[in-house]
């Protein structure tokens, strides 16, 4: 009976330390993706900026399985909802990172890569030309919730993602 009780110490040890490693991994990407979201305001994405937030911008490209310019997008499109509250439009995004609207065009083709991973979505912006786009809202909650974004379709229990 004593060696049942360790048993079940050292699992229940074992899975908390599990559980603070997702934690501490989850709080690494939002940590992140808020980071190269401040480092790119008005960066006009130049190699210094981009160069100050080298890891962190590899912690986001293997979380999203992206390229780093859809790392960066990603996050400043995650930042700017975040602080506007409202969906993002493609003026917003040449503000925030300082470039003009014509040079941020290039990336539309990216945008539509983080589109199609369902990462972002997009609709008509009713008051301007073009798209908004807005951080899909399960992939949110996996960050928030530190799950991966295989998870991000299904419905689960937290601690349960947590403990496995």
């Amino acid at each position: 009976m004593e060696n049942s009780n360790k048993t079940t110490n050292l699992n229940q040890t074992t899975l908390l330390k599990k559980a603070a490693k997702n934690v501490k991994t989850n709080q690494k990407i939002l940590d992140s993706i808020i980071l190269i979201f401040e480092k790119m305001e008005k960066s006009e994405l130049c190699q210094e900026a981009i160069d100050s937030v080298s890891e962190e911008i590899k912690i986001v490209e293997a979380y999203l399985n992206c390229t780093q310019i859809q790392a960066i997008l990603f996050s400043c499109i995650f930042g700017i909802q975040h602080r506007s509250g409202v969906s993002v439009n493609f003026e917003m995004i040449s503000n925030h990172l300082g470039q003009s609207l014509l040079y941020v065009l290039k990336y539309m083709k990216d945008l539509n890569v983080l589109i199609k991973k369902d990462l972002l979505n997009q609709a008509e912006d009713e008051n301007k030309i073009g798209s908004i786009y807005a951080v899909d809202k399960n992939v949110i909650n996996c960050i928030i919730e530190g799950v991966s974004l295989k998870n991000k379709n299904s419905d689960y229990d937290t601690l349960t993602v947590f403990f496995k």
